[in-house]
């Protein structure tokens, strides 16, 4: 369930688990928090898209809790798990887990917060919560090694080829067809980390991944590593230029690979994190206080069981009924490629006999400027313009919907 959050806690620590979870509640209002306590006779598995384990210094005296961690361990597959230490002396996670980074319940709080939140966020997509890390072998291997190192000390998983030959094709058995392994095992992935190292963009595999991530609206986030010579911003990858983030890393050149100060790694989990909350807020939050306006104007609303990550709603009836199709971006700007996508889907359901008075493409932050938005939506997409289609600000979308539904509103 993945707008669920499963606290696991001993017996003896009950009250601190309702307190750190009425604090989570606090922020995530919308977040279903199930409480599991750990006991001598039942130990009942979690069910939440994300784990937070509260222990302290006490936790591995118990052998029914320690086995129970490692049966759990090994079988949780794909479910992000986040230590939370009760005692500041003593952080250093259970023995089962002891790899993993444990944060504080208080000193850390914001950092906690900032986890749940994107691995809340992670969890969104129906892939499976994994974070897919590509790269070019030729110069970014070791680099993309301690990225993958730290999300998985971090608490999520992650996926790594380890295995490319010289010509970065992906470590498969002989024989293999190639495209559709990458295609099966980022369609696995809930988010892309990019290591963009000065090879890479030639890499057709790379490329191969980047598209489908693209096209299949996973979220990606670039790593540019660079040398402290050479200007790199933007990043290499020209169908990534629109986006809003990435982190630039000086990096230096050892035996070919790009290296990079280990101080550096919890900054690209932070930024990664920061983004993905994102997503959680633009996915969850803006959506059900859309809904929660549409109900109370009396209008239906729901998710497009053909496209889920679409919503509609309509009011009135036939001749007289006004029906909207949304799309909720979880970009941090709009982004050519998604809106792609949801021209593409408002074609798609238009050959299911599925037809909106209007088509919304809902993005967050400030209002863009009319003249970019005009741009995109003649010179980027301009197939849009045919699809009575909007693009419109979170901010600005009531009182856009309301004028064009007019009586129907009511203030």
């Amino acid at each position: 369930m993945s707008n669920v959050l499963s606290v696991v806690f001993a017996r003896d620590h009950r009250n601190a688990a309702e307190s750190i979870s009425c604090r989570i509640a606090s922020v995530y209002a919308e977040l279903e928090i199930e409480l599991i306590e750990l006991t001598r006779s039942t130990n009942p598995s979690p069910s939440g898209g994300v784990v937070a384990l509260l222990f302290d210094e006490e936790f591995n005296a118990c052998s029914e809790r320690t086995r129970w961690l490692t049966n759990w361990n090994e079988k949780r597959a794909s479910t992000p798990l986040l230590p939370i230490a009760l005692d500041s002396a003593h952080g250093r996670p259970p023995n089962p887990i002891s790899g993993l980074k444990a944060r504080f319940a208080v000193g850390d709080e914001k950092e906690v917060l900032r986890s749940i939140g994107a691995m809340l966020g992670l969890a969104l997509r129906p892939g499976k919560n994994k974070v897919f890390v590509s790269y070019r072998g030729v110069d970014g291997t070791v680099s993309a090694r301690r990225i993958y190192d730290q999300f998985i000390r971090s608490g999520y998983c992650a996926w790594l080829d380890e295995g490319k030959d010289t010509d970065d094709n992906p470590n498969l058995e002989l024989g293999a067809d190639v495209q559709k392994e990458i295609e099966d095992r980022v369609a696995d992935a809930n988010a892309l980390i990019l290591v963009d190292t000065p090879e890479a963009p030639s890499s057709k595999w790379i490329r191969f991944e980047v598209a489908l991530a693209v096209g299949k609206m996973i979220p990606i986030y670039p790593v540019v590593l660079h040398p402290d010579t050479e200007e790199t911003s933007r990043g290499r990858f020209r169908v990534l230029q629109g986006l809003n983030r990435r982190i630039c890393i000086e990096s230096t050149v050892d035996s070919g690979q790009y290296i990079f100060d280990d101080a550096n790694l919890p900054a690209i989990v932070a930024n990664v994190e920061e983004y993905l909350l994102r997503v959680y807020q633009n996915r969850v939050v803006q959506p059900r206080e859309l809904e929660r306006w549409f109900v109370e104007q009396k209008w239906e609303f729901g998710v497009s069981e053909l496209r889920p990550h679409l919503h509609h709603a309509k009011v009135g009836r036939v001749p007289d009924l006004i029906s909207l199709l949304a799309c909720c971006s979880f970009e941090d700007i709009i982004f050519a490629p998604r809106l792609q996508s949801f021209v593409e889907d408002i074609q798609f359901l238009s050959l299911k006999k599925q037809a909106f008075t209007r088509n919304l493409f809902l993005y967050p932050g400030a209002t863009q400027n009319p003249l970019d938005i005009e741009y995109l939506m003649t010179k980027e997409v301009p197939d849009i313009a045919t699809l009575n289609a909007l693009l419109l600000s979170y901010n600005e979308a009531i009182a856009r919907i309301s004028a064009m539904t007019g009586g129907y509103y009511v203030p």
